[in-house]
């Protein structure tokens, strides 16, 4: 739970991922968030396989923030080492499109760092990286670019998980509960509450 960027994607053929690579370093070096590089060539060959044996790209991992994924498997689709572990086993095709789905919670990282987040997307965009790309971001400053709507939609994430916390610390579990009552116990209680405000 919590203020969340979705992605996903397809690294351009036309482009050159040492030099995204190397961009992508550039402007997180300055910043001092840790970040990982991958495989900085893809293979000669365009593969249409998925091999989940190497990952190309980078990583990185602002303060209080989940780990960004600017990673990508050798079919040029985005994906992560751990969506790898989770999914690159999936036989059930539903299942088997998550490995493309990635995630970045900014929650706790803050509005400062969701900006950058979504404005770096924007620019490697502009900047012709990707075939495609999909953001579907919780805090709309993707498609609004409005900073008023990011803080709006912060402060609603931030409400709703201060009731969690406090459902969790006044709502006791009752004899005889199953976890499934208690958790449906606790959020309607959380809902009657958000509806009230």
């Amino acid at each position: 739970m919590g203020l969340t960027i979705h992605y996903s994607g397809i690294f351009s053929a036309k482009a050159s991922l040492s030099a995204f690579v190397e961009e992508v370093v550039d402007i997180l070096q300055p910043l001092n968030f840790d970040y990982h590089v991958f495989e900085t060539e893809f293979p000669d060959e365009a593969e249409n396989t998925e091999d989940l044996t190497k990952i190309y790209g980078l990583s990185f991992t602002p303060p209080n923030c989940e780990t960004v994924s600017l990673t990508f498997l050798v079919n040029r689709r985005m994906s992560s080492s751990a969506h790898i572990r989770f999914w690159g086993n999936a036989t059930n095709p539903e299942e088997k499109n998550y490995l493309y789905m990635l995630f970045t919670k900014t929650q706790f990282a803050g509005i400062e760092t969701h900006q950058f987040i979504i404005s770096l997307f924007k620019y490697l965009q502009k900047r012709n990286y990707f075939e495609s790309i999909e953001i579907k971001d919780e805090g709309e400053y993707w498609e609004s670019g409005d900073l008023d709507v990011l803080k709006k939609n912060f402060a609603k994430y931030n409400q709703i998980l201060d009731h969690v916390s406090i459902a969790f610390q006044t709502i006791p579990v009752e004899s005889g509960d199953n976890i499934q009552e208690y958790i449906e116990r606790l959020a309607k209680r959380v809902n009657d509450n958000l509806n009230r405000v």
